[in-house]
């Protein structure tokens, strides 16, 4: 699913004047990800955590192409996105012993 907004542009520095109107689509998009990093690092007994990073892409070329605006004008260089991102959980285990 995707939703697409098309945004006016005018005057000094090309400054945003607000939306002009907006589209939505219903069209599955597919994307990927890969992480790499640590897991289940030790802190106490009782608490972990797991520290990873994360690349992702999402490309939405397809739900671009079902988009409708009524200005011709309207256009995207590309609809695919990659991201890079910091992953960070927490456990705890409130059952743990000194023995654990």
């Amino acid at each position: 699913m995707g939703e697409a907004a098309y945004l006016e542009y005018s005057g000094y520095n090309n400054r945003y004047i607000g939306k002009k109107e907006s589209e939505e689509s219903k069209v599955d998009t597919s994307f990927w990800s890969f992480a790499i990093g640590f897991e289940g690092i030790q802190i106490s007994p009782r608490y972990w955590f797991a520290l990873s990073i994360h690349y992702t892409l999402v490309d939405a070329n397809e739900v671009w192409d079902t988009m409708e605006f009524s200005t011709e004008d309207a256009f995207m260089q590309s609809a695919s996105t990659p991201t890079i991102g910091l992953g960070l959980r927490f456990y705890y285990n409130p059952f743990a012993s000194k023995n654990d």
